[in-house]
């Protein structure tokens, strides 16, 4: 096993149990070299995840982790620029955290003080951001979200300033909602509730213990018409409708009738 992952690399998957001093040994691993996306997997044993399942497995990871790699080279329209946010959609007062890849035309990587950002605001409006150096050709920023709709971002080259866009990015910002992104249930704020409103809060496994907790009364209601009983319903109305069926059956017999 590796020792440890890069500065510059992201570990996608690590060991659960084994690891070293560095931390969990690092399983399948990415990052920038020199112009595009490259992995690294720490395992030359995909194959044995073809017992029992076949290709359940195996051939969905190897095509995803390809197709991961392509279309990060295919989708940029310079190898110079690469711009990159960690989110594709934010809620509404969330920092946006932006991270530009620059090189310059000899494809090293930019050493920049800082390298310029501009973007576009929902309403229309504008604005440029600089975006500090955090190590050799990369910068890093965040903008906050103060506006809901499309943020536009991309680079430009100072050395070209009639050139189209570099790597342009869209994100959406919108308003949070609390039920969906923090489904946990509050039993705190609920019996709060509850007390607030006069009521009474219970776990659903106390269901019943509710329901027998229920003081209901008996009701009675006073019939003005009188209880009928129905006449056929009764033994002798179906013995006598059974007994002349019979002999009508038997007759017909008897003369030929049937």
């Amino acid at each position: 096993p590796v020792a440890k992952v890069r500065s510059t690399a992201e570990a996608v998957l690590l060991h659960p149990q084994s690891r070293n001093a560095h931390g969990p040994h690092v399983i399948l691993s990415t990052m920038y070299h020199p112009q595009g996306r490259t992995a690294f997997l720490a395992s030359d044993e995909t194959w044995r995840w073809r017992f029992r399942w076949l290709e359940t497995w195996r051939e969905p990871f190897w095509r995803g982790l390809i197709r991961y790699l392509a279309l990060n080279r295919l989708r940029r329209s310079d190898y110079r620029f690469d711009l990159s946010t960690d989110l594709s959609s934010y809620a509404i007062g969330e920092r946006i955290g932006i991270t530009a890849r620059v090189r310059d035309e000899g494809f090293e990587p930019l050493l920049a003080d800082s390298y310029q950002l501009t973007w576009v605001a929902p309403d229309g409006r504008r604005s440029t951001l600089q975006l500090p150096r955090e190590e050799p050709g990369v910068f890093g920023g965040s903008l906050l979200a103060t506006e809901i709709g499309p943020y536009r971002f991309w680079l430009e080259d100072p050395a070209d300033a009639s050139a189209t866009p570099r790597s342009p990015r869209i994100v959406s910002v919108s308003s949070p909602s609390l039920e969906t992104d923090d489904a946990v249930l509050d039993e705190l704020l609920l019996q709060r509730i509850a007390a607030r409103s006069g009521g009474r809060y219970e776990r659903l496994e106390n269901v019943a213990d509710l329901l027998a907790s229920f003081d209901d009364p008996k009701r009675e209601r006073p019939l003005d018409e009188p209880e009928r009983e129905e006449i056929w319903a009764g033994f002798g109305p179906l013995s006598l409708l059974t007994l002349l069926a019979a002999a009508e059956w038997i007759l017909r017999k008897r003369r030929n009738l049937v």
